[in-house]
């Protein structure tokens, strides 16, 4: 039985942006530009306590990744086999210049959600069957506590370098391990460390634990699950000085082969704030309507 299931590689979608350097659509050649593949992102679905259908649907991503950019294109795989990659334009502002995403409430926390309203494709290429869910597919800290801790195997997915495939979405699997989490389990910070190397590009991968047993014998069962959003590698740097002055004159900065991951609590965080205003919005408008 394989440790990474092969829907986990269907909710992934590469993200981009039209290619600077490319010349504008006209009304004579109005086709999408050139796109540049520089992040990712994945479908999530979030199931409200108390209900088991697949409730409301996003997609997730970094911070980083949508702010002060106007249009993203996502590219997914359709859910015909041996079929081309599609790739949609998706606006991130509305007409009065608002975003049309939500940041999670800490600004320094650096996840970003879309709702994922897109009926016709959720429905044409069955998108609401290709995406993780927080009920079935995911592990929360609470949740990690009892399973995850140091050594224990993960996956980092993504596409780094804007590596996508040709043809159809290929995300990149990176293998690696929980190398600190016990400060996240303090709450003490409030993200963990992966001993994995991600590259430009990685930017909003789904981090998923990657279980050697199934189901052990004497504890509780253990399953493949989102566990986490890559944001960032920890970085080193190393100062070349100069001989005559002593002053520093060059700063190398590397990565170190440690990535900075999110847990999965912080896209809930983020999509309870969503909710939040979206209730604020609907009822200052319900109000509006009545003064009319």
């Amino acid at each position: 039985m394989s440790r990474l299931p092969s829907l986990f590689l269907k909710c992934i979608l590469a993200l981009g942006t039209p290619d600077p350097s490319a010349p504008p659509p006209s009304k004579h050649s109005p086709k999408d530009p050139p796109i540049v593949w520089t992040a990712t992102g994945f479908l999530y679905g979030h199931i409200p306590p108390g209900q088991t259908q697949q409730g409301y649907v996003y997609l997730v991503t970094n911070r980083h990744v949508v702010e002060d950019v106007p249009l993203l294109y996502m590219r997914f795989n359709p859910a015909v086999e041996h079929s081309r990659a599609k790739h949609y334009g998706c606006p991130l502002l509305d007409r009065a210049g608002r975003p049309l995403w939500c940041g999670h409430p800490d600004p320094e926390i650096d996840i970003a959600v879309i709702p994922f309203d897109f009926p016709e494709m959720r429905v044409s290429e069955r998108l609401s069957e290709l995406m993780f869910s927080s009920q079935h597919t995911a592990y929360m800290v609470e949740r990690m506590r009892e399973l995850v801790c140091e050594g224990d195997d993960v996956f980092i997915l993504g596409f780094p370098l804007g590596a996508v495939g040709s043809f159809r979405n290929a995300p990149v699997v990176r293998r690696g391990c929980i190398a600190q989490v016990q400060e996240l389990y303090s709450g003490h910070a409030d993200s963990y460390l992966v001993d994995a190397e991600v590259f430009p590009g990685n930017s909003g991968g789904p981090v998923v634990l990657a279980p050697e047993v199934m189901i052990p014998s004497d504890g509780p069962a253990v399953r493949p699950a989102l566990i986490g959003i890559a944001y960032s590698y920890l970085a080193y740097q190393d100062v070349a000085t100069s001989n005559q002055t002593g002053h520093a004159r060059i700063l190398f900065e590397e990565n170190s082969g440690l990535t900075q991951v999110y847990p999965v609590d912080c896209i809930e965080e983020t999509i309870a704030e969503h909710l939040t205003q979206a209730a604020t919005k609907k009822t200052t408008k319900t109000k509006a309507r009545r003064r009319a």
